[in-house]
């Protein structure tokens, strides 16, 4: 297992909104995680927690 970083682009479920950034890839993961503050500029609500 490794690390890499790469660039991904993230939108809302429309695609209206859309913001590229930068992750760290941990390769062996199960679940992506992006910041909460990013997710509610574009217009992503939660919808429960885990």
């Amino acid at each position: 297992m490794g690390y890499v970083i790469v660039k991904a682009k993230i939108c809302n479920v429309n695609r209206t909104k859309c913001r590229e950034i930068e992750l760290i890839a941990d390769t062996g993961a199960i679940y992506t995680v992006i910041p909460k503050d990013i997710l509610l500029n574009l217009g992503v609500r939660p919808k429960g927690k885990m």
